[in-house]
């Protein structure tokens, strides 16, 4: 049973079988995260360096990589947890 959590940044008690379905994207919503990560990937790869601004363009290439990591994990962790799913059917 989902149990709150409190804290400053609200938690959820999940058991494990909550915990993995939760990680379980359905096929829009994998569709739609992997559009954005190719979005941002594209992005990434045309951040263009200015020699007059080194920093901003660590800052871009840092900010971009960051969302692709989140990306990357949340379609990745969907994809593992399908396949416990099927395991234990």
């Amino acid at each position: 049973m989902v149990m709150l959590i409190e804290n400053a940044f609200t938690s959820y008690q999940l058991t494990n079988e909550e915990e993995l379905a939760g990680h379980i994207l359905n096929f829009n919503q994998a569709a739609v995260l992997q559009n954005e990560r190719a979005q941002v990937a594209e992005s990434r790869l045309n951040v263009d360096f200015d020699p007059q601004n080194p920093v901003k363009f660590a800052q871009d290439e840092a900010f971009l990589k960051g969302q692709l990591s989140v990306y990357n994990l949340l379609l990745e962790r969907s994809k593992v947890a399908q396949q416990i799913n099927q395991e234990k059917s």
